[in-house]
């Protein structure tokens, strides 16, 4: 019967005690409990590891009061780590584990809410036996193993923290359209950006990224921007300038291998319709002849530190910017129909390069 233990003690999972820990709720670090089940008599005893678990805390070192699991607030703990499971400063923290000599271990992740910034904490650790017996390494335990993590005042990202670059596209239609990809990258030095929550754009099968349209010079000529927001972000052929029966173009996407998992992908594309034709509308989710959704992007990098950017949709057309004028309403499927006097046919028909902005998020 599990009554006492012979070894209890905690570290960082790198096998150090001390590490640094951004203050933004999200950044996790593992720390592994070592703990030896004994009998009466001092001798091994084996639990097994779901047991082991429910009758483990992490607790401050100092006082011993218990560390919050799953809590939102100040210094937290769990069993289950995220995508922000790093060491600030290091590599992958998931990739390093504390040393094993056969001892059972325990191994949680901690993180801290931004109320704790620029704050050290000794983390320490509880066990109950099978008896009921609570032992501490804690510093009026009977062990004094501990950790120490010293929590970094989290940031949020600006526009002048990014790289918004663009170049000309590979297209499957020859040079019929005018297509360029634009990728947004973490532009400080020692982050990249881990992934990013994308809203504002068509989810319908053969439009999906599209974010904004304008069917300028009396519906001849099509510009389309469009987001790439599925992950894991992996090279593949999308389609663009989608009107079946008519006319529809594909674009090869995240086709640069080192932008691809620390990126995030968008397409300007234009396309003069031929034959002395027009593009035809309604179709698809294109109910109006300048259309946009309100994007906005918030990208995280690996530690968990955000920022949140609008992607102007809008104003697409490189010879024509919504004025004062101009008159926006929102429709029932979250679109806004931008609608002109006298009625668009003063937009410029000619073609002089992308347009595609993206600016710090102000929701006024």
């Amino acid at each position: 019967m599990w009554t006492s233990v012979s070894k209890l003690s905690v570290t960082i999972e790198t096998g150090e005690q001390k590490c640094t820990i951004y203050g933004n709720s999200l950044n996790m670090i593992g720390v592994v409990v070592s703990v030896q089940p004994t009998d009466d008599n001092g001798d091994p005893v084996q639990v097994d590891s779901s047991t082991l678990l429910d009758n483990t805390w992490l607790i401050d070192y100092v006082d011993g009061s218990t560390l919050n699991w799953y809590g939102s607030s100040e210094w937290s703990y769990t069993d289950s780590p995220n995508e922000f499971h790093t060491i600030p400063g290091g590599s992958r923290a998931a990739e390093v584990v504390a040393a094993d000599d056969g001892t059972p271990q325990v191994k949680f992740y901690v993180y801290c809410s931004a109320a704790a910034r620029l704050r050290t904490k000794s983390i320490g650790v509880r066990v109950r036996t099978a008896s009921g017996e609570r032992i501490s390494s804690s510093q009026n335990g009977d062990f004094h193993s501990s950790v120490v993590l010293s929590a970094l005042e989290s940031f949020f990202y600006g526009r002048g923290d990014i790289n918004w670059e663009y170049e000309r596209a590979e297209t499957y239609s020859g040079d019929a359209s005018d297509v360029y990809n634009f990728s947004l990258t973490c532009a400080k030095n020692g982050f990249y950006f881990k992934t990013f929550s994308v809203r504002g754009c068509c989810t319908d099968y053969g439009y999906d990224g599209l974010a904004g349209w304008i069917l300028a010079n009396s519906w001849k000529d099509f510009y389309g921007a469009y987001v790439w927001y599925r992950e894991p972000h992996r090279r593949a052929r999308e389609t663009i300038i989608n009107f079946p029966g008519d006319w529809s173009d594909d674009v090869t996407v995240y086709d640069d291998a080192e932008k691809n998992s620390r990126g995030l992908g968008f397409t300007w594309a234009h396309n003069h319709h031929g034959g002395g034709g027009t593009w035809d509308i309604p179709n698809g989710p294109m109910t109006y002849w300048w259309q946009y959704y309100e994007t906005t992007v918030v990208a995280y990098d690996q530690y968990g530190n955000s920022g949140k950017f609008w992607v102007d949709t809008r104003n697409i057309n490189p010879d024509y910017s919504i004025t004062a004028t101009d008159t926006v309403t929102e429709n029932a499927h979250g679109r806004f129909d931008v609608h002109t006097e006298p009625g668009g046919t003063d937009v410029n028909a000619s073609w002089s390069g992308p347009r595609l902005d993206i600016y710090d998020y102000n929701p006024n």
